[in-house]
């Protein structure tokens, strides 16, 4: 198992039973890997797709216990690529139109929201709970033996910038790369890497990235100290050579 699929299946273990925080989750999971149709005044139906089952499942259970919303899953597995793919719809229903103005996706009367509104970040833990269903639908963290990097893939240049506000908001310095058809909001300092899963809920994820970077850190002061007692040892041998 990759390290960002660790950290996505911790993420989903995340036990946070306010209203605010499951409604603020779920919308960031929609924006970032959901489509949503419109079949006429106040008809909608949303398909979400991943491939990692770990946000299949946390979307499943969000739609269900937050708004009690009717769903389907759908499994396949992709030959090629050796991965399932996850397809959740929730079709057109009774309480799915004010379940997205619940969610900040839909405003009444103006269309799509193309930020993201404060009403929904307001509540204590909302704001975490919305970038960790940021994360959990477009994140990528390396392997921190490689590299310390996080990155949230999502579109819309709008969307991108609200989520690097967002990380501003909770202490972590985000920039975005622009790339074709999308945009990256990513960090490249073990500190934000900590910070962000520790903030996000993956307290076990972000103890695993503070080991690395103490045993690489211990490492290279072995190195340093090694490379100078031997540039003393070479001195010395000179000194003694040319004396």
């Amino acid at each position: 198992m990759s390290f960002t699929a660790e950290v996505k299946d911790e993420l989903s273990r995340v036990d946070d039973a306010e209203f605010a925080s499951s409604v603020a989750e779920l919308s960031a999971i929609m924006r970032v890997c959901g489509t949503l149709a419109f079949r006429g005044a106040g008809h909608y139906s949303v398909r979400i797709a991943t491939e990692t089952g770990s946000v299949a499942r946390t979307a499943m259970r969000l739609v269900h216990h937050g708004l009690d919303l009717e769903t389907s899953l759908t499994v396949r597995r992709s030959v090629q690529r050796k991965t399932h793919n996850y397809l959740i719809e929730i079709p057109d229903q009774e309480l799915l139109a004010e379940a997205l103005v619940t969610l900040g996706i839909v405003a009444p009367g103006q269309g799509l929201v193309r930020g993201v509104p404060e009403s929904l970040l307001s509540a204590e833990g909302a704001l975490e709970a919305f970038v960790r269903g940021a994360f959990m639908a477009g994140g990528f963290v390396a392997d921190p033996r490689r590299d310390f990097h996080l990155e949230i893939a999502v579109s819309g240049e709008d969307f991108a910038n609200a989520l690097c506000g967002l990380l501003e908001r909770m202490g972590v310095r985000a920039r975005l790369n622009h790339r074709r058809g999308s945009h990256a909001v990513y960090i490249k300092s073990f500190e934000g890497v900590r910070d962000l899963l520790r903030q996000m809920g993956a307290e076990r994820s972000a103890i695993a990235v503070e080991r690395v970077r103490q045993l690489k850190s211990v490492k290279n002061d072995v190195n340093r100290r090694l490379n100078a007692d031997l540039a003393n040892d070479l001195g010395n041998l000179l000194y003694r050579t040319v004396s």
